[in-house]
């Protein structure tokens, strides 16, 4: 297990945290929604996946992708990523846009505004900057970086050809 899931596996946990001010339900729904992105992810982009069924996927999900549904077209990755991908990324957007409000919310009440405050924060900080740079080694190595329209986010496009 490489250690960048360790930023991944925390960051829809705190997300749903940045979203507990808003209701249990709406913390519950966010949770529901991660699970079936991610599942979605793992069917459709990690299906069409150089990666697909190996060991070396440095997420994992490639193996549990394998176990699930039939191999995809490979040649098909890049569009297949661009096609799902915002779907994944609403998991990203949408604490932020919550934590957001909370924070709209809190206004006038600073003991409210720092409970919004510090879990907005440090989800900001894992998503948006642990995870990337935790991801930057092993998607340099991945056999997909070069079909990969999420690897110039990560790797860049000097590291992404080499």
């Amino acid at each position: 297990m490489n250690l960048h899931l360790l930023p991944l596996s925390c960051v829809y946990f705190l997300g749903a945290w940045v979203l507990w001010p808003l209701g249990w339900y709406v913390s519950l729904g966010y949770a529901v929604f991660v699970i079936i992105s991610n599942l979605v992810f793992i069917s459709t982009i990690c299906a069409c996946c150089a990666s697909y069924g190996r060991q070396s996927c440095a997420s994992g999900y490639g193996a549990i992708s394998a176990r699930l549904v039939r191999r995809g077209k490979p040649e098909g990755f890049p569009s297949c990523f661009k096609r799902y991908i915002p779907l994944v990324a609403a998991g990203w957007a949408l604490p932020v846009i919550g934590g957001l409000v909370v924070l709209y919310l809190s206004m006038g009440d600073l003991r409210g505004l720092l409970f919004a405050i510090v879990p907005l924060l440090i989800f900001s900080i894992v998503a948006f900057g642990v995870l990337p740079r935790s991801s930057r080694e092993s998607c340099a190595r991945c056999s997909q970086r070069l079909n990969c329209p999420g690897a110039r986010f990560t790797v860049g496009e000097r590291r992404r050809a080499a």
